[in-house]
């Protein structure tokens, strides 16, 4: 990774570069020495922007103190004197102590971390470079962001649909965003924009998000995307979800490509050529159950419901979901080894919604046994 190089990044940041120190100053540093930094960094629109460093768990600030009239002719391609963005240099002397992360912040409220770097054994130093695909944020104001956001994993065949036709009656559709793919037509706008078409950046969203009162993002969100997420919410963030009998969501979503996309290959070929082995496992790959506010279970889809209302404030409708009759009568009569062979891909989200079954009880049982026995 050259330190000397522009960089460009998806977020507020336009383009940055530390002109000093390079890697082969710190690797010869001493641990705990003064480092001239030096450089430059252009931000989006008019915003103030500071260096930050991070050591020890504290950010230092340093103000942008240098002139740049040379960036604005080479970068920006203008020669007027006296350009609004001129300033954009920095020149500090900084004492170091040890590891430390490098960023920049905005308007005193965002930070994007850039690079970090770790010391090791004889003043070598090891550089961390964060994906840049995934954009990290530490929101400095989160107390003026006080209102969760609720990422839904929409899971396919888990009743999602009704839970996310329930959330749109008691919040507003204008208050919830969908991401169902690049080439769903029920994507939100916003989300093509930021998420597909990158032409708009994740500070733009998440200004988007705060502007419109915005409750939910829901949809069949991947795993990068929920670390997408999750970094422009930050605390905000309430990961929610519904799971259902694996077997029979396997089933469910079989037929409905055969009746909705003309499948026409058998239950073996539909799990092996649509990648469909435990799906409720893969799309909730890294993420503990215990760490999800809120897991219903489709079989107990009014007990689950009631019970989001109860911890969220919320009245989102009960309704009864209809049986799939097409299931039940495959069912009766599945060739034994057909079903083995369901079972044997789906072990996984077997043993997943079973550890999600018991902690639905448990945590259902407690808030039971906390309300007044008059109730």
């Amino acid at each position: 990774m050259d330190m000397t190089s522009n960089q460009t990044s998806p977020t507020f940041i336009f383009k940055w570069n530390l002109d000093w120190p390079n890697e082969k100053t710190l690797r010869n540093c001493d641990r705990e020495s003064k480092v001239e930094f030096r450089g430059w960094v252009l931000a989006k629109g008019n915003l103030p922007v500071r260096l930050v460093l991070r050591q020890n768990g504290v950010n230092q600030f340093y103000d942008l103190n240098e002139s740049r009239p040379d960036v604005i002719r080479k970068i920006l391609n203008l020669s007027e004197k006296n350009h609004s963005k001129e300033m954009c240099g920095f020149r500090h002397s900084i004492a170091l102590s040890g590891n430390f992360d490098f960023g920049f912040e905005k308007n005193k409220e965002q930070i994007q971390w850039i690079r970090s770097f770790d010391f090791l054994e004889k003043n070598e130093i090891k550089k961390l470079q964060i994906n840049p695909e995934i954009e990290i944020f530490e929101d400095r104001a989160d107390a003026n962001h006080s209102q969760d956001v609720y990422l839904f994993i929409h899971i396919p065949k888990t009743a999602g649909t009704s839970f996310r036709k329930g959330l749109e009656k008691q919040l507003g559709s204008s208050r919830i965003l969908y991401d169902y793919g690049a080439r769903s037509s029920v994507t939100s706008p916003i989300i093509q924009s930021s998420i597909y078409r990158k032409s708009i950046d994740g500070t733009s969203l998440q200004e988007y998000i705060q502007e419109q009162s915005i409750n939910v993002i829901g949809g069949h969100i991947n795993q990068h995307h929920i670390k997408y997420y999750c970094s422009i919410l930050g605390k905000r963030t309430k990961l929610i979800t519904f799971l259902r009998e694996p077997i029979r969501r396997c089933l469910s979503d079989y037929f409905h490509h055969v009746y909705h996309y003309n499948y026409s290959g058998d239950i073996q070929e539909f799990i092996f050529k649509k990648n469909k082995s435990n799906l409720q496992s893969r799309m909730l790959k890294e993420i503990e159950l215990e760490s999800l506010y809120f897991v219903g279970i489709t079989e107990k889809y009014n007990d689950s419901v009631d019970f989001f209302n109860r911890i969220s404030q919320n009245s989102i409708p009960s309704l009864t979901l209809n049986k799939n009759k097409k299931i039940q009568d495959f069912l009766k009569q599945i060739p034994e080894q057909t079903l083995d062979f369901v079972i044997k891909q789906n072990e996984k989200d077997l043993e997943l919604y079973k550890n999600a079954v018991d902690i639905f009880e448990q945590k259902l049982s407690g808030i039971d046994s906390d309300l007044p026995s008059s109730v």
